[in-house]
């Protein structure tokens, strides 16, 4: 799997045991979004790597948009006692997902999958996870994958001190909208089929 100069840089900062934040953190006015275009756009980048750093970082893949981001680590900043604002945060998100760096959970933006593995590198993950334990051909249901399999795997990687299955921690931290989603990307390039049963429940044969 081709690794990008930022998945590089990204790496690095997991060398440490805890995040290391931008310098830019420490000034007020990054907590404001700027009206002039071009530093607009800059301060963008700049948050958006922040945002794609600090979730593969923590192993996270969704941020829930409502008020309590402004107490969360990534959003404030208590030293200068600034936060950035739900609506600030939802511009953000926006031109991430223009990026292709999230995607909106639902229409009404109360939700964002933050994907700093693009849909099309998770989809090369799970392939390698399904051709490493044999599941070619097997039914299972997404709940499943997303409760037992992927979990069990990343057990089984810790134990093994990373040797067996390294990329499992990061197939257990994905929330079961973007697995879905990478499912049927991955459908669409005939490498999977999905089922719904009766309830609703979704399955997958990874082909």
């Amino acid at each position: 799997m081709a690794v990008s100069d930022n998945q590089k840089q990204r790496r690095l900062l997991m060398t440490t045991s805890s995040f290391s934040f931008p310098s830019q953190r420490d000034f007020p006015p990054f907590f404001t979004i700027q009206k002039h275009s071009e530093t607009k756009i800059a301060q963008f980048r700049t948050w958006s790597k922040l945002i794609c750093d600090y979730c593969q970082f923590h192993l996270k893949t969704k941020i829930q948009i409502d008020e309590s981001i402004k107490n969360n680590e990534l959003f404030c900043n208590r030293t200068i006692n600034r936060s950035l604002s739900v609506e600030s945060a939802r511009e953000i998100f926006q031109y991430m997902v223009e990026q292709k760096q999230a995607q909106w959970e639902t229409d009404d933006k109360n939700g964002v999958l933050i994907l700093w593995h693009s849909i099309e590198q998770w989809a090369q993950l799970i392939g390698k996870y399904v051709d490493d334990a044999s599941l070619k051909g097997k039914i299972e249901t997404v709940f499943e994958y997303v409760t037992e399999q992927f979990p069990d795997a990343k057990k089984v990687s810790l134990q093994s001190n990373k040797s067996i299955m390294p990329y499992a921690s990061e197939l257990a931290s994905m929330d079961r909208s973007l697995f879905e989603r990478v499912l049927q990307y991955m459908e669409s390039q005939g490498k999977a089929s999905l089922f719904r049963s009766s309830n609703g429940e979704m399955s997958v044969k990874f082909i």
